[in-house]
């Protein structure tokens, strides 16, 4: 399939891939691990979409968008003090592991440790995320960064 994202004086106008367009493309647009892109000038088309601004958008494709990871703001009071920055530091260095869908996988792993509570929890978050990397050097490399993370922040 080819991704179309059109642009006009800066704001994101349009965007479709495959048979999805606007907001319903974005799932998919954030799957991506790789891929080659061209730039083309001119009009292409007129049909707007109700979409993100290409700020948000950029850090979504980033997978480093601090918003798409959820951090219980009620829970913060009693959990290991960097929760959110440790959240997002190993969800932006796991991009390059899994690609955008990182940020997607730090919710699910928070979701199902409960939160960060104490380092414990800390290094089980890690664990939890290192299972969703196929290649066991990669893994390892993974796991050895993001405990290098926790163990800076504590």
């Amino acid at each position: 399939h080819s991704l179309m994202i059109a642009f006009k004086k800066g704001a994101l106008l349009s965007l479709i891939y495959g048979n999805h367009r606007g907001q319903d493309a974005i799932p998919d647009v954030l799957l991506f691990t790789s891929g080659s892109y061209s730039f083309s000038e001119g009009l292409v088309g007129r049909q707007q979409f109700d979409l993100p601004s290409a700020n948000e958008f950029v850090e979504m494709l980033r997978g480093i968008e601090s918003g798409t990871v959820i951090v219980p703001k009620a829970d913060m009071a009693g959990s290991f003090a960097n929760q959110e920055r440790l959240v997002e530091q190993v969800a932006a260095m796991m991009v390059d592991y899994v690609g955008p869908i990182s940020t997607v996988l730090c919710e699910y792993a928070l979701d199902e440790i409960g939160g960060i509570n104490s380092s414990e929890d800390a290094f089980s978050f890690v664990t939890h995320l290192s299972h969703e990397i196929d290649d066991q050097s990669d893994k390892e490399e993974f796991s050895s960064k993001a405990k290098a993370i926790v163990n800076r922040l504590k």
